[in-house]
């Protein structure tokens, strides 16, 4: 049996050996604090980014529905905050050039104004760098879809495509697909591309007749491409039926109200609905300047067309849109430098059509030659946009004929776009119109 004398030495042994292991790990946890001094400039007391406020906009019911954080990795302030300072850091790019915030620039919205970004050794990636809004507020298929480039076509159809391969009978998905073909955004003709997305919309109905979103994407086939306002009518309105929800039907629906003349204000107010449910999209935001403009609303289209830029400055639909708005309030200089900061064929036609409405035709018709020979398939649509701003009535009679041939997807829109106003009395446009069935 051991003496008090063991038993106080034993215990004498514990509580040094205690104090040892405590000094061990205070020093430890020392120089881990050291390293991350050295290395990361931590603010002393973390931000406030789990309790934050948040614009109206963001905490609107349809959006919360759509944030993708997941349950089990919720924000901390800790967290965040950490990755406020990464996002910073240029010591974690390749050749500790850049950071996060290179590309992603705080003062754009957390976006980038280039085309292309730049990366670490100074080449153009291959995308543009989008506000980082977008990564926690939207689905990936949707997301993607919404955002109108070659690109984010093709990453949308590959989300969906992974659905179908997950379940090959999961009818959103096809539906999915069928939008992706129904814009000319990959890289196909209307007269090639439509062709599959409405195969890919009546394969959704096979397998769900109640499919709102494949019966909205079918309705706008019949009005964009087959000019068959009656029938599109009829089954957009049947999609708003089965799913009131779907923010795409009531566009399309809200569109061919105004489109045809039918009744613009409901027009509108159906576009104010589908941005009620999905305040941030970049499309819907730009339909409702776009379609105030049609209505010659110019004020109110200069507004939200301010908004959107705002939101999303590399959308370039919005881009076209904003420049004609600063060409009726007569901002020459504005509209001009705007098309010079976006290139591509849109802003190169907008371009002439800025120049020719300030009064310079000689440098529009230059711009508009240079726009000839650097896009071989330019838009026709946009190009007889160019030739009634020079006044050249017969090219652009002659361009639109080629543009109804092909089913580019602008003439649409043709019935209210006030850039044609001034040969929308000319016989061959009229002709024009009642093969559209506008009349």
């Amino acid at each position: 049996m051991p003496t008090k004398k063991t038993k106080v030495i034993f215990s004498l042994i514990i509580t040094i050996a205690f104090f040892i292991i405590a000094c061990s790990k205070n020093n430890t946890n020392a120089q881990q604090e050291d390293l991350v001094a050295k290395y990361l400039n931590l603010p002393g007391t973390p931000f406030n980014y789990a309790n934050s406020s948040m614009p109206a906009y963001l905490t609107a019911t349809p959006i919360q529905g759509q944030i993708n954080t997941p349950p089990d990795n919720q924000i901390t302030d800790l967290g965040a905050t950490l990755g406020r300072v990464l996002f910073y850091d240029k010591t974690l790019s390749k050749n500790k050039t850049i950071s996060c915030a290179s590309c992603h620039k705080q003062e754009n919205a957390f976006s980038d104004f280039t085309v292309l970004s730049k990366g670490f050794n100074g080449g153009s990636t291959g995308r543009n760098s989008m506000s980082l809004i977008d990564a926690k507020y939207y689905p990936n298929g949707r997301f993607f879809w919404d955002q109108r480039t070659r690109e984010s076509y093709d990453s949308a159809e590959n989300y969906y495509k992974r659905a179908i391969e997950l379940d090959p009978d999961y009818a959103l998905a096809y539906s999915g697909l069928a939008d992706c073909y129904s814009l000319p955004f990959k890289g196909l003709p209307q007269l090639e591309g439509i062709p599959i997305a409405r195969t890919y919309a009546i394969k959704a109905l096979s397998l769900d007749s109640t499919l709102g979103e494949a019966l909205t994407t079918l309705g706008f086939i019949q009005s964009a491409f087959d000019y068959d306002w009656v029938t599109s009518k009829k089954t957009l309105e049947k999609a708003i039926e089965l799913n009131p929800n779907y923010p795409t039907a009531h566009v399309y629906y809200g569109n061919l109200l105004q489109y045809t003349k039918e009744n613009t204000e409901a027009g509108i107010n159906e576009i104010k609905k589908a941005l009620d449910l999905d305040p941030l999209s970049a499309s819907f935001n730009w339909v409702l300047g776009r379609n105030y403009c049609f209505a010659h609303k110019y004020d109110l289209a200069y507004t939200q067309l301010k908004k959107a830029t705002t939101l999303f400055p590399n959308y370039l639909p919005n881009i076209e849109t904003f420049v004609y708005i600063l060409v009726q309030r007569k901002k020459y200089s504005e509209a001009i430098k705007l098309c010079s900061q976006h290139r591509g064929d849109w802003e190169d036609l907008m371009l002439t059509y800025a120049l020719a409405a300030s009064g310079d035709t000689i440098s529009a018709k230059k711009q508009l030659n240079k726009a000839l020979n650097k896009y071989p398939d330019i838009s026709l649509y946009y190009l007889a946009q160019a030739y009634v701003s020079l006044k050249e009535f017969s090219n652009a009679l002659s361009t639109l004929e080629k543009a109804y041939a092909v089913r580019e997807i602008d003439m649409y829109f043709i019935n209210v776009d006030p850039a044609f106003d001034p040969i929308r009395d000319q016989p061959e446009f009229q002709t024009l119109m009642k093969k559209m069935n506008f009349h």
